[in-house]
C-alpha cells in the first residue's frame, strides 16, 4: 500500500513539475516584462473598457482603468479587451455580462441567437501582449512600459499603440512614439465649421461622436414623417469621445440635427435593427 502511495505521489509530482516547467524559459535567455495601459479611457465618458481572461486561466474580467496596468496572468490564456456602454454594463452588471459567449461567437460565428444576445459587447483588441516576452541573454533589455490609447475610426472605437518605453540593465531608456492609424478614416461633418463634430458612426444602435469643442450639444432625432423621435443634450469637453444609444428606435430613416457653439448640422442616419 505504501508502495502504491508513493508511486502515486511521484507521478503527481512529475505531473506537476510538466506544468511549471511550461512556463520555463530556454537556457541563455531572460525574460522581460511588460506594463501595458490604456491611458485615454477618460476621453470616452460613456463606455467601458473591460479586460477578459479566457481559458486556460478561467473567467477573469475587470475594468480597465487609465491610471492602472492592465492585468497580467497565465502564459498561455487569451486576453480580449472588449468595450460597451456605461449604461449597458450597469443595468447587466460586470460579472453577468456574456463574455464567454461573446468570445465564442468571434471564433465560431454563432448562430443569430448568440450574436444577438452579445450584441452590445464589441471587440477592442485580443492581441495586446499583457505579460512579456523572452529575449536573449545578449539584450539588455529588461522591461518596457507600453502605452495605448483609443480612438474612433469610420464604424468602430480602436486601440492602438502611442508610446513605448524600454528599460535596460545599464539604467539607460529609450522611447518611441507611434501616429494614430491612418487605415481606418474619421467621417468628418464637411459642412460643420472648425469640425465641431468628428468622427460620427452608429453601429448596433450605437451612435458614437468626438467632439472639438467644450460647451452644450443639443440633438434631436426627427423621422421620416417629420416627428420628434428623440432629445439628447449633452456637456461636452474638447477632444472626447461620447457614444449614445439609438437601440430603443424602430428602424427607419431619421435626420439627426446637431446644435453646438460652433455649428447647427443635420445628418441623415439609417437605424437598422
Amino acid at each position: 500500500m505504501k508502495k502504491i502511495q508513493v508511486f502515486a505521489a511521484m507521478a503527481l509530482c512529475a505531473v506537476l513539475s510538466g506544468v511549471v516547467s511550461a512556463d520555463v524559459i530556454l537556457p541563455n535567455t531572460h525574460f522581460v516584462s511588460f506594463w501595458d495601459k490604456i491611458i485615454n479611457t477618460g476621453e470616452f465618458p460613456d463606455i467601458v473598457v473591460i479586460g477578459y481572461v479566457g481559458p486556460p486561466q478561467g473567467n477573469g474580467r475587470y475594468v480597465v482603468n487609465p491610471d492602472s496596468c492592465l492585468l497580467g496572468g497565465y502564459r498561455f490564456s487569451h486576453y480580449y479587451f472588449i468595450w460597451a456602454t456605461r449604461h449597458y454594463v450597469d443595468s447587466v452588471g460586470l460579472d453577468s455580462l456574456p463574455l464567454s459567449q461573446f468570445v465564442s461567437s468571434l471564433a465560431k460565428k454563432a448562430s443569430s441567437n448568440a450574436v444577438k444576445a452579445t450584441s452590445d459587447l464589441h471587440l477592442l483588441s485580443n492581441t495586446i501582449n499583457t505579460i512579456g516576452i523572452t529575449v536573449p541573454d545578449s539584450s539588455k533589455l529588461t522591461s518596457e512600459e507600453l502605452f495605448y490609447k483609443l480612438y474612433a475610426g469610420s464604424s468602430d472605437i480602436y486601440v492602438y499603440l502611442w508610446k513605448n518605453i524600454s528599460h535596460f540593465s545599464d539604467s539607460t531608456t529609450t522611447t518611441d512614439t507611434f501616429a494614430q492609424p491612418t487605415g481606418v478614416r474619421p467621417f468628418q461633418v464637411r459642412d460643420a465649421p472648425k469640425n465641431s463634430v468628428e468622427n460620427i458612426f452608429l453601429k448596433n444602435g450605437i451612435f458614437t461622436y468626438k467632439t472639438a469643442f467644450n460647451g452644450t450639444l443639443e440633438m434631436a432625432l426627427v423621422d421620416c414623417r417629420g416627428r420628434i423621435a428623440g432629445r439628447y443634450t449633452r456637456s461636452c469637453a474638447f477632444g472626447h469621445t461620447y457614444v449614445s444609444d439609438f437601440a430603443r428606435f424602430k428602424s427607419g430613416l431619421y435626420w439627426l440635427h446637431l446644435k453646438s457653439p460652433n455649428a447647427d448640422v443635420t445628418w441623415r442616419l439609417t437605424i437598422i435593427r
